[in-house]
């Protein structure tokens, strides 16, 4: 399993690799498609100019727009705790493959 980019690699409270599972998922599938440099840059230069973002379990890497942050909290704060175990196999992330374009 690889790992992000060393600049979003930690939050404040831990690894988003544990804290951000599916936002990982994607992009180790981005990776396997078009290759760990050009995924790592183009995330990079994306946290830098404001062209990438993500939102996860109410965590926030870069500048998502306000109306991506207030949908993603409503909808947390709105679900109900799930008691059941999570589902032990997913399938991972399609891949489009027209990104980048």
């Amino acid at each position: 399993m690889t790992d992000l980019p060393k600049d979003i690699a930690c939050g404040a409270s831990g690894h988003l690799r544990i804290q951000m599972p599916g936002v990982t998922a994607l992009i180790d599938s981005l990776r396997e498609a078009f290759g760990k440099e050009m995924v790592d840059q183009m995330i990079r230069t994306g946290l830098r100019e404001g062209t990438f973002w993500a939102v996860e379990n109410g965590l926030v890497v870069g500048r998502p727009p306000v109306a991506v942050l207030d949908k993603h909290f409503t909808e947390l704060n709105n679900s109900a705790p799930s008691t059941k175990e999570p589902a032990q196999a997913q399938l991972p992330p399609s891949i489009d493959r027209r990104w980048p374009v």
